[in-house]
């Protein structure tokens, strides 16, 4: 059986899909009109098969110390920390980020044979908790005051998020208004 994944390196446009979603989210940021709330969903393809990741990521890594795999993989998550890091220096900068809820959730655990998802057991595509169990936060200025910085162990689901953004958007969820 032979997989096929669409490559993060886009030779049409000659540059990685990530660099291009912050090409786009910069222009939309900068026409933006600080008053109307908006709503922004980034679904980045990096930390995922295939693995690819621009040089000067990779270079930011020792070489020898790891597989190229890690090292590739290690290059990747430094790619989404440079443009998490974009997106926050640039709602700052337009005076949104006091204003913005920033959620960061990853889908599942990482693959075992590429990853590490220590302490747990399993990996990506298994229910032991390596596979389902993976690392979120949330930031803003709008949580109380109690929950800012706070450690939860408890289990969530994405569509938990949904009752809570309706909350701080001031609306009442569907979920919520039938007691579901």
């Amino acid at each position: 059986m032979s997989l096929s994944f669409v490559p993060y390196y886009l030779p049409i446009t000659g540059t990685f899909d990530v660099f291009t979603y912050w090409s786009e989210l910069n222009e939309y940021i900068d026409l933006h009109n600080a008053s109307d709330p908006f709503f922004l969903y980034l679904s980045m393809h990096m930390v995922h098969a295939p693995l690819e990741s621009p040089q000067r990521f990779k270079n930011m890594y020792p070489t020898g110390l790891y597989c190229d795999k890690r090292l590739t993989i290690q290059a990747m998550v430094s790619v989404v920390d440079e443009l998490i890091a974009n997106l926050t220096t640039k709602l700052k900068a337009q005076k949104l980020w006091n204003d913005t809820v920033f959620v960061f959730a990853s889908d599942n655990g990482g693959d075992p044979y590429v990853g590490a998802n220590a302490p747990f057991k399993g990996g990506k595509a298994t229910l032991f908790e390596g596979g389902v169990r993976s690392a979120s936060f949330v930031y803003s200025a709008l949580l109380p005051a109690v929950m800012r910085g706070a450690n939860l162990t408890q289990m969530t689901h994405i569509t938990d998020w949904y009752n809570t953004f309706c909350t701080l958007a001031g609306v009442v969820s569907i979920a919520l208004e039938n007691n579901e």
